[in-house]
Parts: structure tokens; sequence; C-alpha cells
């Protein structure tokens, strides 16, 4: 869960055929770790058949568990191949827009609602969900759903979210160095990402420094999508010039990036869709982006996004070109100061771009020498 998510903190709860494994996880360091012989398959017969009484078993054993009440009310991480066959019908019936597991958050009531359900359904009952269920997971899915729906009335949690990591990246965990694990690996992957496809893969750091004069109070979880969003700024440039925008929002929204969920890579493909000049409407993979962020992330993105336009106009993805300007922000105005020799890098275009993004912070503007 660390390898999968870096910042994760709350209860790990990871259902095996003949296991659950349970532990806290605070800041890269695991506690609390207990295993539980509540697999669905001991809660079968050796037909294969339910148990007589399987809710028993299952509140006996998590009643033995003395930390799981002192543990109400965080985060409940969901790790193994049934409870994401769980998360999978979910995203089914609520039409969810994308079909990528890992980091999928799901309201704590509607997968209380969709366990209790699922719980109480008959393998044939069951077949409803073929062919997104195969047969092995219909024999018993019945079974880890009642396990969760009796976990998450303990330990109440304030979100849901689904693992598609387990044990094999555990252990490729283990196996790295510790300066290796401390890393950030969404700005790692990035990083990547920007030398494989990028032209300036060195930057990121520089635009995020230029524009940060316009993000005071900015929270740390934003600050590390802003220097994300700043690194991957070029990385469309390959595809054609009408089509840049749409295209990197689609290599964002549908790529692999690491250390990230769904609402923080929809938040950084559209601050990158802006930064690209993107302003259409019915594009569907911007349409999926937009229905991921709230009003308030849409208009963070967006402000990156402007800032990155401008930013990029001026560098020429060269240092040099962001040192021949400054850009400054007060209460009532925003300005961009040039150094006399560059009053060339001033165009029509640096003009435009600069007042788009006064106007939308709402600022007064000046261009001085």
């Amino acid at each position: 869960m660390i390898c999968a998510v870096p910042r994760a903190t709350g209860i790990i709860g990871d259902l095996g055929g003949g296991s659950l494994e349970l532990a806290t996880v605070h800041e890269k360091q695991v506690g609390n770790e207990t295993t539980l012989p509540l697999g669905p398959l001991q809660l079968q017969d050796i037909k294969g058949k339910k148990i007589s009484s399987p809710m028993e078993k299952i509140d006996k054993y998590l009643s033995e568990v003395s930390w799981l009440k002192e543990a109400q009310g965080q985060k409940f991480y969901a790790v193994g191949g049934s409870w994401r066959t769980l998360a999978r019908i979910h995203m089914i019936e609520t039409k969810y827009p994308l079909v990528n597991m890992h980091n999928y958050v799901i309201p704590v009531e509607e997968i209380i609602e969709l366990a209790g359900r699922v719980s109480k359904m008959s393998k044939v009952e069951l077949e409803q969900y073929r062919p997104h269920i195969t047969s092995k997971r219909i024999k018993t899915l019945s079974l880890a759903a009642l396990v969760l729906i009796r976990l998450l009335k303990i330990i109440n949690p304030r979100k849901f979210v689904v693992s598609a990591f387990g044990v094999r990246e555990g252990v490729l965990y283990n196996e790295m160095e510790p300066d290796v694990r401390k890393q950030d690996s969404l700005i790692i992957s990035c990083h990547q990402v920007a030398q494989m496809t990028g032209r300036f893969p060195d930057h990121g750091e520089r635009l995020y420094d230029w524009i940060d004069c316009l993000f005071e109070n900015e929270i740390d979880d934003h600050k590390r999508l802003r220097l994300a969003i700043c690194i991957l700024c070029d990385v469309g440039w390959r595809g054609h010039p009408e089509y840049r925008a749409e295209k990197v929002v689609a290599e964002v929204l549908y790529g692999r990036l690491g250390g990230i969920n769904h609402t923080d890579a929809a938040l950084i493909a559209m601050a990158l869709y802006i930064c690209y000049g993107g302003s259409g409407n019915g594009v569907r993979q911007v349409e999926t982006a937009k229905s991921l962020i709230s009003k308030d992330d849409m208009l963070y993105a967006k402000k990156i996004g402007l800032a990155l336009r401008l930013a990029q106009r001026i560098s020429g993805g060269t240092s040099g070109g962001l040192k021949m300007a400054e850009l400054m922000s007060t209460t009532n105005q925003l300005s961009l100061k040039i150094n006399l020799k560059m009053k060339d890098l001033i165009n029509e275009v640096v003009e435009k771009r600069f007042k788009k993004l006064a106007k939308f912070l709402e600022l007064d503007c000046d261009i001085s020498n």
C-alpha cells in the first residue's frame, strides 16, 4: 500500500481467499498488523457451500481486534481481487467514466449499500454481472461482501479507497533503497514522462518558481500538483497544434502517473488543457475530466494553465527567457516587468495572454521595463 499510495493514512484491509489482513498506516509506517481467518474460503464448507452462520464467525474474530474501534473515522484502503470486483460493480452501476481501479474512491454509504446487497445474492443472481465478474469470483463474492460490510460497520471510515496494488508491489517496495522510498512517485513519474516526450524536461521547476507569486497560502497538496503540472506542461508538443490540448488530457487521464487519485489526474489534465489553449466543449476526455473535479478545482486548474500559457510563450523553453521577465502580483494589480534589453519579447501574443490571466484573476494589469 505504501508503494501504491505513498501518502496513505488510515486502515488497510487485504482480503485473500483464506485470510483477512488488517493494519494501520501513517507516514509510511505500518502498525497493528493483524491476520484473521476470514477469507471467503474459510466461510465455506468442504463442498464449497456457505457455512451456517458466517456473520457470527466474522463478528467474533473482528471483535477480538481491539485497535479497530480506536481507528474509527479514518480512510479505509481496500486491497484484494474480491473487493476490487465490488468496486467494478459500483463503476458499472454508476456509469463511472473511468475504468482504472487504483485510487478509486467510493462514498462510504454507497459501498455499504452495495456490499449489503451483494452479500445476500446467490450465485445465480450474481451472474447478472458477467462478463465483468469471473466464475471464480462469483463463487465467493457474496461472502467477500459480507466480510466487508461487517468490517465497515465497526471502523466507520470517512473514505473508502480501492487499491489495485498488492503483495507483489509490497515486496518490490521492501527491496528499494531507503533514499528511493523517500521519493515522491508522482514527481518522479512526471519527470520520466517529460524526459521521454518533452523538449525541455528540466524546465518544470523554473516555471513553478516563475508563477509562484500567484499562489500564496497554497496548501501542500496543491503545491505538489502544481509542480507536477509544470513538469508536464511541454509533453504535448508533438501533437498537431489543433489537437494538442485534447491529446494531453487523454494522456494524463488515461495514463499511469503514480501517487495520485482520479480527481488529481483530472485536475492535472484540465490545467494542461488550458495551458495548451483548450476551450472547446463536447470532447469526451475533456468532459470526463471536468466531471471528476469540483468547481474550485477547475478554477485552480485554470489559474495554473493560464499562468503557464504565458510563461511558456515568454520562456521559449529556456531559463534565460524567464530571467528576462518577472511576474509580480499585488492585491490589486498583476505586473510583468521586462528587462529593457529584451523588450521585444512583448508582442501581441504575450500581451493577449497576460491580459487574459489578469482578467481571470480580476486584477488590473501593467507591463513595464
